[in-house]
């Protein structure tokens, strides 16, 4: 699908007054899934945790939070969050698109205590998937390793 620059210049200046709106604002709100800013975001925080990651896999991610959303909404969040240079893709062994973030330490929502009152602490649950694909020896998690040493590299300036 292509868009008009202009209409997408214009959509990212009022998406940009939102956000500075929106971060004068008090940060505590709830999350609505049925607010296309909030599910974005909530797309960037899956992909900040749980990168290198697979459209199907956020698709995954997605209806284990009991949200349904199709790949086509999933890939225009994707588009959007690239677009603010939030996220990027690489792709990797004959077509496997994996998206991660572009600065890993951007923390964009704040995941409340669960409903026992345990704290959810995200860096645990960036170590548990990391270890959960670097300890595997399936040829999906060896891809994933390959292609998370070679965003590393792009991220650090390295060469692929």
């Amino acid at each position: 699908m292509e868009y008009d620059e202009s209409n997408l210049v214009d959509l990212l200046i009022h998406i940009d007054d939102k956000l500075t709106l929106i971060s004068s604002k008090n940060k505590s709100g709830k999350f609505d899934s049925n607010n296309s800013s909030h599910n974005a975001l909530l797309i960037y925080e899956i992909i900040r945790l749980c990168h290198p990651i697979l459209i199907g896999e956020i698709e995954l991610a997605l209806e284990a939070l009991n949200i349904s959303m199709t790949t086509k909404d999933i890939s225009r969040h994707l588009y959007l969050l690239s677009k603010f240079q939030l996220v990027n893709k690489h792709i990797y062994s004959g077509g496997y698109n994996y998206y991660f973030p572009i600065n890993n330490n951007d923390k964009k929502l704040k995941f409340a205590n669960t409903t026992e009152g345990q704290v959810v602490d995200s860096g645990k649950i960036r170590m548990r998937i990391m270890q959960s694909f670097v300890l595997s020896k399936d040829p999906l998690s060896i891809k994933r390793t390959n292609a998370q040493r070679q965003i590393m590299q792009k991220l650090h300036g390295g060469t692929q």
